[in-house]
């Protein structure tokens, strides 16, 4: 069976929960990681909704967070490089990097081996390797910060992502294939874990809303919330896992989001992506990748085109 890098999937199926299970949500923890008069808001509640305030991302190299972010960080100098907007959340890496750090500090053991107790996904490095994608932009940023310093080796046995591959916990560097996929979102479910992750929606970025690891997805032309919603309630028993790819890449449909609906999800950039809707339970997984017929590193819009028609494909067949 094919691996599959779940990059950012990382974030609600191991973070989240470990999150879930051992932290106050509500304490402020800015002393304990190393903030000192922060004007981050450094609490679970809001690092699981990304309502912290930190950028999106900055580079690893086991720079203490609050030092890189005091460093001369050249803001804007990559769309990767900017600050996070005010009073609204801004999905960021760094906020699950800081939840990784914790939940291992009070566990008092390794994030690695907590995520192994409970998850079935496999930590880097990866036997057989995954689906082998182009480099993507964190390269040009990562170079931006301190060209001196160079990126992490690439093959298909290590993450996508950069901070991933230079240890950087919480965020990324798990993979699966679609066996260990569908067992790993049973137990989520089974646990309850979306239940409690798709709830307290918080505004941010471009109408998104976050909850505690989670997405609402959106209804609208061309959005993935518009085919989840054609989905009636109970027509799925167990998680749904799709395991695909296509080079119908086709752009021309307008991606609008136009109103809420009853699903909530979260997408990798490597591809993946998972889908919950709290009603019934019901839940779908997609494993995908982001290599084009060319091996080139598709668009955003190229992969959003490929998880629609995949997706598609398969509410058609309900």
């Amino acid at each position: 069976m094919k691996n599959y890098d779940l990059a950012s999937l990382t974030k609600p199926l191991i973070t989240a929960p470990l999150a879930l299970s051992s932290l106050n949500l509500d304490e402020d923890y800015t002393s304990v990681l190393g903030f000192n008069d922060s004007t981050y808001r450094l609490t679970p509640r809001a690092l699981l909704s990304h309502s912290s305030g930190l950028p999106p991302w900055l580079p690893f190299n086991e720079t203490p967070l609050r030092t890189l972010l005091e460093s001369d960080i050249p803001w804007g100098m990559h769309p990767l490089l900017r600050k996070a907007p005010e009073k609204l959340a801004c999905y960021s890496d760094l906020n699950y990097r800081l939840l990784g750090e914790l939940v291992a500090l009070f566990a008092d053991e390794d994030y690695l081996s907590l995520a192994q107790k409970h998850s079935i996904l496999k930590p880097f490095p990866w036997t057989p390797g995954c689906i082998e994608i182009p480099p993507g932009p964190d390269h040009e940023a990562w170079q931006c910060i301190d060209p001196r310093v160079s990126i992490p080796p690439y093959n298909t046995s290590l993450p996508h992502d950069i901070n991933a591959r230079a240890g950087m916990r919480g965020h990324a560097g798990f993979a699966a294939n679609p066996d260990e996929f569908k067992k790993s979102i049973n137990y989520w479910i089974e646990e309850k874990f979306p239940q409690r992750m798709s709830r307290e929606p918080i505004h941010g970025e471009n109408g998104s809303l976050w909850g505690l690891g989670l997405q609402k997805l959106r209804t609208g032309t061309g959005s993935l919330g518009d085919l989840l919603s054609r989905i009636p309630l109970g027509a799925l028993s167990e998680p749904l896992v799709i395991e695909g790819s296509s080079d119908h890449l086709s752009i021309d449909v307008d991606q609008s989001h136009t109103g809420d609906c009853a699903w909530w999800g979260h997408l990798a950039f490597t591809g993946p992506a998972i889908f919950y809707r709290p009603e019934d339970q019901a839940c779908i997984g997609l494993l995908t990748h982001r290599k084009g017929p060319q091996g080139e590193l598709l668009t955003q819009p190229q992969i959003h085109a490929r998880r629609i028609e995949l997706l598609g494909r398969a509410v058609e067949s309900l």
